[in-house]
């Protein structure tokens, strides 16, 4: 407690007077103790509040006669609040928290005299309190109570007016501070101040608009009052209302509907720029509401009877919507949307086919429904949409069409037909319903302009584009392994073009190595038929799937590479290029997906092949574990380490089989499986004789058992080299699916289109989950046809019958299982063997794995699923076929 005296001097000699005056200060014992406050405080109150509570409870206090001390004080007058005043202990609150001290002078040398006088008062009786670290306004009044020399400031009758301050301050020493000025004016001041607050009684909220009705203030501060101020952010920012009334209520308008505002008001009278508005009144909060804007039709697609209207949403007029009503003719009737839904898309059935129809949306909220959205006409369509040719290939006498429908009609589909040059038009026999087609008894060698027509019960839709084919009998390739080049990254970080959009589909040229990387030209020859290539998604947003495929084919059926939201996933596989060296790839995902490709081998006609070739046949083996890293004499790879791994003989952990890999064999088909590392990384596996690629084979999370297969080139002691990029040691196991060299029974490889042979989600031929455990009979599966999404054979012979057949390179995809587990694929007349080929490590995950695997002389393999229950799908991509027959 300080206290300022402006003590008149009067003197009085005859009859004259002298007046004059002077400043005394009277000092005491200081401020209150401040209480420390522990850590930081979160800003939680506002200082209008603990302003105005502070003026109440002082007023309160001075209502009865108490001691101070030991002196006793009777009741005192209640005190005004003045603005001018309230401003001088708010800025000293402030600047205390602001520069971390606690004292009545400040940092600048002002006394509160000082700054009372700064803010245009005049006074001749002042004194202030202060104090920090209390919790709130009660326990500030109380602490200035319970001190002898705050109590007399606070029951002096000497003052008449006060203001209060207070501020926080998170990181200063005691948190939050209070300030409590009083005075007495000049006696030639007149008696006139800020007004008393204002009190809101009642509020409500209209469409955008809010109806706040008020109290005036007791007392007006000894001059007419003018008008209010209001604040819509709990007092942060004010507003004159206008025009000028003293009227209650104060309506607002131009609010935002569904935005809560809190609303305080402040009144004012003459002296508005000398002692300031009044304190502010208590808060309410007010959400303007009214109904929904107009939502806005985006597209409208017709089917069988049926439409699907999709839309965006408008405001939702600070209510949810419930609901939507459509109209068909244009907004002269409305129906109810049933059952009821806010989200897009709406659909429409019992529809009239061959009708056109106006619609048009409007949400609906509690307070009714809003207003209408654009018109958009809908014709039911009678006939099928022609179909769309996303590519064509040869067989032998045959030719098979790949398709897509953009719709039917809105009625069934009887079947496709086809023209061959332009000529008549032929049913497919047996009937097609899907893509793809195939045209059999065509002549080898000569070139065929192919067209499709969709038909309905109404009739057949106009022709498809062409597409030109020559059917030929399958040529056999051979497998050049290379060092792992990277050919393609999306990522702009790596000089690539961006992400693959929603279902973008890119023309990924497989020539040459990436500039950036080094710019190798020809990687993949003029003249490759196909190439061995492994896929990574880097961190995809999302989760979803990306298709490859020939680069003359515009769409595929089935998928090359699934993946997780956040993860960063490979699979190797191969895929056939076109004459430019060229693939695809789509995105499946509904999010923009990067990309990575690189090479590990191509493949080039055995017919011609040069010399390098020569040692590019297949021999297929049986899965046989040849490394394990936590096999007798060796261990985990460590971080940055590249390990030498021997694939020769059968890893002594599984066996003793010896040159599982021949002498002389210039690659190997292998499974390569991370497990359960315990940080994220990657691996790179090439030769053992070369230098470490910048291409990597398989990518990992922690935790996350994972496999993936492809293909390297081996030294000339059948060995190859592992680099773990990863943030910890990881256990590695290796299994051999086969391997090249000239062996003059080895196979050669025949490229196809991916086909799906199986998928257990489908009505035929072996419907259901994979049967579970060492008891269960394995999945016994054909490879022969390809088939369509119910399971019935569309692609016949895509792995011919009787033609040496003895391994088909494929992906397998394991959907949605029940638990972390591995499914294990060989061929139908071996023994299961130790060696998995697809491995999770999570329920709910659908993951993929390509690789090649032997198949029996029927054309048949098994599967074994080591998990919980779980559907699986299998796609063939080409055959190897030993020209023995």
């Amino acid at each position: 407690m300080r206290r300022l005296l402006l003590v008149l001097l009067m003197a009085i000699a005859g009859c004259g007077a002298v007046l004059g005056f002077g400043v005394s200060a009277y000092a005491a014992d200081g401020p209150v103790a401040p209480v420390a406050q522990q850590g930081a405080v979160t800003p939680q109150a506002n200082p209008d509040d603990v302003e105005l509570e502070i003026f109440r409870l002082t007023n309160i206090a001075r209502q009865t006669g108490r001691y101070c001390g030991s002196t006793w004080y009777p009741a005192a007058p209640p005190v005004r609040w003045d603005g001018r005043i309230a401003r001088a202990a708010r800025l000293h609150s402030q600047d205390m928290g602001a520069q971390n001290y606690f004292a009545h002078t400040n940092l600048a040398g002002q006394s509160y005299g000082d700054r009372i006088t700064a803010q245009g008062f005049s006074w001749m009786r002042a004194s202030e309190n202060i104090n920090a670290g209390y919790a709130d306004a009660t326990a500030s009044v109380n602490a200035w109570i319970a001190s002898p020399v705050h109590c007399e400031d606070l029951m002096d009758a000497q003052v008449t007016v006060m203001g209060a301050g207070y501020a926080e301050a998170p990181t200063s020493t005691y948190k939050r501070y209070f300030t409590q000025d009083f005075a007495r004016p000049a006696y030639w001041i007149p008696m006139q101040f800020s007004p008393d607050a204002p009190s809101i009684v009642g509020s409500s909220a209209g469409n955008g608009t809010a109806t706040v009705a008020f109290a005036a203030p007791g007392w007006d501060g000894g001059s007419a009052l003018l008008g209010y101020l209001y604040s819509l952010d709990d007092g942060k920012t004010w507003s004159v209302r206008s025009p000028q009334s003293l009227a209650s209520p104060l309506v607002l308008t131009g609010l935002a509907n569904g935005q809560t505002y809190t609303v305080r008001l402040k009144a004012y009278n003459s002296l508005l720029f000398q002692s300031g508005p009044s304190l502010a009144s208590n808060a309410v909060s007010v959400t303007p509401q009214g109904v929904p804007g107009a939502p806005t039709i985006t597209s409208a697609s017709a089917a069988d009877g049926s439409g699907t209207i999709d839309f965006r949403a408008g405001s939702d007029g600070g209510l949810p919507i419930r609901t939507y009503e459509y109209s068909l003719d244009g907004g002269s009737s409305w129906t109810a949307r049933a059952p009821e839904g806010a989200s897009s898309p709406l659909k429409l059935t019992g529809l009239a086919n061959g009708t056109t129809y106006q619609v048009v949306l409007r949400a609906v909220n509690a307070k009714g429904a809003g207003a209408a959205s654009n018109v958009v006409a809908m014709t039911v369509l009678s006939l099928p949409a022609a179909p769309v040719l996303s590519g064509i290939g040869p067989g032998d006498g045959v030719a098979r069409v790949a398709f897509t429908q953009a719709h039917t009609g809105g009625l069934p589909l009887t079947g496709y037909e086809y023209s061959l040059d332009g000529g008549a038009w032929q049913a497919f026999s047996p009937g097609v319903t899907q893509s793809p087609a195939t045209i059999a008894n065509l002549d080898n060698g000569v070139p065929f302009a192919v067209r499709l027509r969709a038909v309905n019960a109404r009739g057949p839709s106009a022709a498809s584009g062409s597409l030109t084919v020559t059917p030929s009998a399958p040529a056999g390739s051979l497998f050049v392994p290379i060092t792992p080049v990277r050919v393609w990254d999306s990522r702009t970080s790596s000089g690539g073009a961006g992400p693959l959009a929603v279902q973008e589909t890119r023309a990924v040229r497989v020539a040459d190595q990436l500039s950036s990387l080094g710019g190798a030209k020809d990687v993949v020859p003029a003249g490759a038929v196909a190439v061995a290539y492994n896929v990574t998604v880097p961190g995809s947003r999302t989760a979803g799937h990306l298709r490859v495929m020939p680069g003359d084919w515009s769409a595929s059926p089935t998928s090359a590479i699934n993946f997780e939201a956040g993860r960063t996933i490979a699979n190797s596989s191969v895929v056939q290029v076109d004459g430019n060296r060229s693939i695809r790839v789509y995105n499946g995902a509904s999010a923009p997906v990067d990309g990575v490709v690189d090479i590990v081998g191509y493949y080039v006609a055995a017919a011609n092949a040069a010399p390098e070739a020569s040692r590019g046949r297949f021999t297929p083996v049986t899965p046989v574990r040849v490394f394990d890293s936590r096999q007798p004499g060796s261990s985990d790879i460590a971080v940055g380490d590249t390990r030498t791994v021997s694939v020769a003989d059968q890893s002594p952990a599984s066996g003793s089989a010896k040159d599982v890999v021949a002498p002389g064999a210039s690659a190997v088909a292998y499974n390569v499986t991370v497990v359960s590392p315990a940080a994220s990384g990657h691996l790179r596996i090439f030769p053992g004789d070369t230098d470490m690629p910048a291409a990597s084979i398989i990518n990992f999370g922690g935790g996350d058992t994972v496999a993936n297969g492809s293909q390297v080139r081996v030294d000339a002691d059948r060995q190859i080299r592992i680099f773990n990029s990863s943030g910890a040691a990881v256990r590695v196991l290796v299994d051999v699916v086969g391997y090249f060299s000239d062996a003059a029974d080895g196979a050669e490889f025949v490229p196809g289109v991916p086909a799906r042979v199986y998928d257990s989600r489908a009505a035929q031929p072996a419907p259901g989950p994979l049967p579970t455990g060492e008891a269960q009979a394995d999945r016994t599966l054909s490879v022969a046809d390809g088939r369509d999404s119910a399971g019935a054979p569309n692609w016949s012979g895509i792995v011919p019958a009787n033609s040496g057949v003895v391994a088909v390179a494929y992906n397998l995809t394991v959907v949605r299982p029940a638990g972390g587990g591995h499914l294990r694929i060989y061929p139908a007349d071996a023994q299961r063997p130790v060696a998995s080929a697809l491995n999770w490590t999570n329920a709910g995950t659908t993951r993929a794995n390509a690789s090649v695997v032997a198949v029996s002389s029927d054309r048949q393999l098994r599967i074994y699923n080591g998990s919980g229950s779980a559907d699986a799908l299998l796609d063939v991509l080409g055959y190897y076929r030993s020209p023995r027959g």
